[in-house]
């Protein structure tokens, strides 16, 4: 026998310790963050798609709402990812305007050597 076989408790506790009390809810804790999460993250998808249209005033705005929502425990992975697909979708357009701007630069003193004179001053 062991030394412990007098007291006269179970060999396991029958609750586990730091088992939270059995509810869980993400972020803060109440569902009134987790209703704001949601808020926050369909904010974020929403102005991720309009950060397609008009980057400079949504993909700040997606970012700012991804966070938050991250925050309070909602992911919002997919308003990061529009928002900074269409930063790259803009980075890209505007290196194909400045290619072709400097070609057709780059091209225009040889046209204007081959188009004749509108007015020609009289001799």
């Amino acid at each position: 026998m062991s030394q412990y076989a007098h007291q006269s408790r179970p060999a396991y506790p029958s609750e586990q310790p730091f088992s939270g009390g059995g509810q869980f809810y993400r972020g803060a804790g109440t569902p009134a963050d987790s209703l704001a999460g949601k808020k926050h993250m369909q904010l974020s998808l929403a102005f991720g798609f309009l950060s397609f249209f008009l980057p400079i005033v949504f993909v700040p705005l997606a970012l700012i709402q991804a966070g938050r929502a991250e925050r309070l425990g909602e992911p919002s992975t997919a308003g990061k990812i529009l928002a900074w697909t269409a930063v790259g979708y803009w980075v890209l357009w505007a290196i194909y305007m400045f290619l072709i701007y400097a070609f057709i630069a780059s091209q225009l003193p040889m046209l204007l050597e081959s188009v004749p004179p509108v007015y020609a001053p009289p001799a």
